[in-house]
């Protein structure tokens, strides 16, 4: 996995930001991934890995009525998670892909 680039770059990323531990590492290679604002947000692309990202302990806003399910690291707020996923609902990933790792 990681001689592929964008892994590479996004374990970097979350290691140097001590993000990941042994309950979070699955998620490294599931979703979108996006740092904004200190924070680190895994957004499911399709209802299967949805569902898998609402088994994670930890923080997650569960999808609804078509908007997909956020894990969110411990420095975010449950607030700014609920506001990316109604914006990712309405505009889509296009608007992040200067955080996207």
């Amino acid at each position: 996995m990681l001689c592929e680039k964008e892994l590479k770059k996004r374990f970097e990323l979350l290691i140097e930001k001590n993000l990941i531990d042994e309950k979070t590492l699955p998620l490294v290679n599931l979703g979108r991934h996006f740092f904004i604002n200190n924070c680190w947000f895994v957004v499911g692309r399709n209802e299967s890995e949805g569902k898998i990202i609402e088994t994670f302990k930890g923080k997650f806003i569960e999808g609804v009525k078509g908007k997909p399910s956020i894990y969110y690291n411990k420095v975010s707020s449950k607030e700014f998670a609920q506001r990316l996923q109604e914006d990712f609902k309405k505009r889509g990933a296009k608007k992040y892909l200067r955080e996207k790792l």
